[in-house]
């Protein structure tokens, strides 16, 4: 799905009114190539909530701004 789609879903996901547990295991974090304010996140997930639920890998590529606010780039 392209940024918009992505946006909209994930605005849908976390608006519902219903109980998540999130939890992150084995958190790795690397600084992405020839870049001073990107990294590369990789973690385990597990996130389950009333209507859904994931246990898998992910990786993040976010960016750090300069007031120190994390966006993120990519999911994977």
């Amino acid at each position: 799905m392209n940024i918009d789609e992505f946006k909209r879903y994930k605005t849908r996901v976390f608006k519902k009114v219903e109980k998540k547990t999130i939890i992150f295991n084995d958190i790795n974090i690397f600084p992405y190539p020839n870049t001073s304010n990107i990294y590369q996140i990789n973690f385990k997930e597990f996130y389950k909530s009333d209507t859904f639920k994931f246990t898998g890998d992910k990786t993040l590529v976010v960016e750090l701004d300069e007031h120190n606010k994390i966006r993120i780039l990519t999911e994977k």
